[in-house]
């Protein structure tokens, strides 16, 4: 099962991917910060064993 978010779909994906173990890959969308839940879930980002695809525009400064 892949998992796929775009903006906040992206942050949660990211943090369920960190607690996941049978995702085969993460697709992240211009993820939002979530009020620092993102950084927070960047803390995790070693747990990910899967394949992550993150996709950000050029202009976005977040």
């Amino acid at each position: 099962m892949a998992l796929m978010g775009f903006s906040r779909g992206g942050l949660l994906a990211l943090r369920a991917g960190s607690k996941r173990k049978d995702l085969k890959a993460i697709v992240i969308l211009a993820p939002a910060p979530g009020r620092g839940s993102f950084a927070g879930a960047l803390k995790n980002v070693s747990l990910i064993n899967a394949p992550v695809l993150l996709l950000v525009e050029k202009s976005d400064h977040r």
